[in-house]
């Protein structure tokens, strides 16, 4: 269709009429007209049409125009695109829209990890659209990441000089004559030209046509951040549910294996198509039976491995990427699969790593525009699995053991240094440990922040407490968490941490870790209403502080099995042991924990009918109290007097002090206690319908709360049951 821009312009000069004369008469714009004319971009029939009415040509252009049209041969070297595309539709659609926009948007980007399926989508949206480029559809691989040397500007010159039919013999042999051809060319051609596999823009840059019609697609494991005039289209992982549709459209409907497993396959696979594609494959095939792939999915060790089917390779993919970069991304790459599972915080990474002197955040920009980690908007740092588990194995010859270790306990310390500074701007009488000093840098300022930072990174911090197996500083960050995850209440990682940091202490033979631990992990056992756990871990602690000489850590471990005996239904044997840790608390000054006893006594002496008695202890805890939360426990457990003893009025009054209070020290437990509270006092007078909606709000709080060991819950279990009889 480039010829027919040459007729009009005749017709138009025969006719006299200028350009901006005919601009007027038919309603287009006179620098549009000027590129139809001079074979820039290709007419629509509506223009064609405008032209031969306003031109009196009674036909005869509409007649060169279907002529012209019906001699083009539409020219499309595209490769076939897969029939299972699934999960990047929204891409195609924005890919297709902007390919086929009036604006002159001539340059789309698609970047992404190797394996992401990028040069799929590609494809799918040339073949989507090729037709409206009259000139063809032109494809050249620029083998950027391949084990073939990557193309040249003048190579690819050549390839899309031939797809355009060019004799070969025309071709100019000079690299910058053949490119300043093809460049020529292509700027009075309505091509789409699809540009695979780029590595740098090098490659690119000095074949763009100026003043063109045609569209470039351009894929690469970079960002290419010197194409700054391109329209970017970034691809990220599958998702559950479009991952488990790819794994089906190729294998099958498979009744062996349910898509739980499926869904966990997916998330091993990090979302990644190409490793999804290959693991269908290979279970279509046979290669893997329901046991294996089963084994496959539970194994995050193995599956790097697996994903191979003799064509195809995630490590191949990855190991081209990896092969391009220079010796300080190789060791950075390597020495951030040190770091826990999960986003690695931006403000941490100078503080663990050392490249001797090159500065890191530039290494990180760079392995940022290869797609082998990303980085969100706070700078934090993601790595995809299947990337962490390349990394892991190409670490053994990248960073030598001394490298390793060190980042390893730079890491550690920052990690107990920061949550244990975290930690005294929460609660700062709280005893800890001796900790590092904290970093120079951290990444809250406040108790709130520093709060908010916890429900943040403590996944993180977990993982650091398994990293640091065997070190001293693993029992002592595992303490150090302990407060977070009670408030918090999450007792499972409580748990899970103090499982590890227990069997560190024991085999470094520390005897006063050992104690502190099991009685910390006695409470967590008391908390999830293991009361046999618990006592037994008390137990033991006792008698490791008594064999140390520790006089307060007896007490500490004789108050804490005291609340099991509480919660036992033993209360008189409680109010014994907590009147002699009371005592010794009092005695040294030892104000937290003459709170934790005061409530003890008070819930205790609650248990036995001594109202009044429990109704001084719990006043004392609230007076005593100097920190919100503090503050929010003793006014439950005084509520929580106040309703056994039937005094309804202050119940209701203490209850909503506590509500207010836990919002202060932002402890939805507490909250979702006094809630329940209100909700139990209102049920007591009759008033079911207000009960039912306080106790929603409590739902809605989203804490479980143990009925063995919340007064409050226990309660509304026995009067919503009663209310429903």
């Amino acid at each position: 269709m480039r010829h027919i821009g040459s007729d009009l312009r005749r017709w138009r000069d025969r006719r006299g009429y200028s350009l901006a004369e005919l601009a007027r008469m038919i309603d287009y714009s006179k620098g549009h007209l000027s590129k139809i004319e001079n074979n820039k971009e290709a007419p629509s029939p509506e223009l064609v049409n405008a032209y031969d009415r306003a031109l009196r040509a009674n036909g005869q252009l509409l007649a060169l125009f279907t002529t012209y049209r019906a001699k083009s041969v539409h020219r499309s070297a595209l490769p076939t695109a897969t029939r299972h595309f699934v999960g990047h539709g929204p891409k195609l659609d924005l890919l297709t829209s902007v390919i086929a926009a009036p604006q002159d948007n001539r340059i789309i980007v698609v970047t992404g990890l190797g394996g992401a399926g990028k040069t799929t989508l590609a494809v799918m949206a040339a073949q989507s659209v090729g037709t409206s480029f009259l000139d063809g559809t032109l494809f050249v691989d620029l083998r950027g990441y391949s084990a073939e040397p990557a193309l040249s500007a003048a190579d690819t010159a050549y390839r899309l000089l031939r797809q355009l039919g060019t004799d070969v013999q025309l071709i100019p042999a000079d690299p910058d004559d053949r490119i300043t051809m093809a460049r020529e060319i292509l700027s009075t051609r309505n091509v789409l030209v699809v540009l695979d596999n780029a590595r740098s823009t090098d490659q690119i840059v000095p074949l763009l046509p100026a003043g063109s019609s045609s569209r470039l697609i351009v894929t690469s494991r970079h960002h290419l951040a010197a194409m700054d005039e391109a329209i970017r289209v970034p691809l990220r992982m599958l998702d559950d549910s479009d991952g488990v549709a790819l794994f089906r459209a190729i294998c099958g409907e498979r009744p062996s294996v349910d898509d739980a497993a499926v869904v966990r396959l997916v998330r091993q696979c990090g979302g990644l198509p190409l490793a999804i594609r290959i693991a269908a494959s290979r279970f279509a095939t046979g290669s893997w039976t329901a046991t294996r792939f089963a084994a496959l999915v539970d194994r995050r060790t193995s599956l790097l491995t697996a994903l191979d089917d003799g064509e195809r390779s995630v490590t191949g993919v990855l190991d081209l990427s990896y092969s391009t970069l220079p010796p300080a991304e190789r060791k950075l790459l390597c020495l951030l699969t040190i770091h826990p599972y999960g986003t690695i915080a931006e403000w941490s990474i100078e503080a663990w790593l050392d490249l001797g002197g090159e500065p890191v955040d530039e290494v990180l920009d760079r392995l940022h525009d290869a797609n082998l980690i990303t980085r969100d908007e706070h700078g934090d740092i993601g790595l995809h699995d299947l990337v962490r588990a390349f990394a892991v194995r190409r670490a053994v010859s990248e960073v030598c053991d001394q490298d390793r270790q060190a980042a390893t306990s730079r890491l550690i310390d920052l990690a107990l240094g920061a949550a244990a500074a975290a930690d005294r701007l929460i609660e700062p009488h709280r005893h800890l440990p001796r900790t590092p000093p904290p970093p120079a840098r951290l990444p809250f300022q406040d108790a709130d922040t520093a709060r908010t930072w916890l429900r943040a990174w403590w996944p993180m911090l977990t993982g650091v407490v398994e990293l640091a197996a065997g070190d001293a500083r693993s029992w002592q960050l595992a303490l150090v968490l302990r407060g977070f995850f009670f408030a918090d209440r999450l007792f499972e990682p409580w748990v899970t941490t103090h499982r590890t940091a227990l069997a560190t202490a024991d085999a470094l033979g520390d005897q006063v870790a050992q104690a502190m631990l099991l009685n910390s992990l006695g409470m967590a056992h008391v908390e999830t209403g293991d009361l046999a756990e618990a006592a037994e871990a008390h137990q033991r602690a006792q008698i490791v502080h008594a064999e140390t000489g520790d006089r307060r850590g007896q007490i500490d471990a004789r108050s804490s099995l005291a609340w099991v005996r509480l919660y036992e239904g033993r209360a008189e044997e409680a109010i014994t042991d907590l009147d002699a840790a009371l005592d010794y608390y009092r005695s040294t000054g030892l104000t937290r924990n003459t709170l934790i006893a005061l409530r003890g006594l008070a819930f205790a002496s609650t248990a036995v009918g001594k109202h009044d008695v429990a109704a001084e202890y719990a006043r004392e805890a609230v007076a005593r109290a100097r920190q919100p939360l503090e503050a929010a426990m003793g006014t439950n457990c005084l509520a929580w007097v106040d309703f056994r003893a039937d005094r309804l009025g202050d119940a209701c009054r203490h209850y909503s002090e506590a509500v207010e209070l836990a919002a202060q020290a932002d402890s939805r437990y507490e909250m979702t206690r006094a809630f329940l509270g209100l909700g139990n006092v209102e049920s007591r007078q009759g008033r079911s319908s207000r009960a039912a909606d306080l106790w929603r709000h409590a739902d809605a709080q989203s804490v479980w709360v143990n009925p063995a060991t919340v007064v409050e819950a226990t309660a509304c279990h026995d009067l919503d049951r009663g209310r429903r009889r």
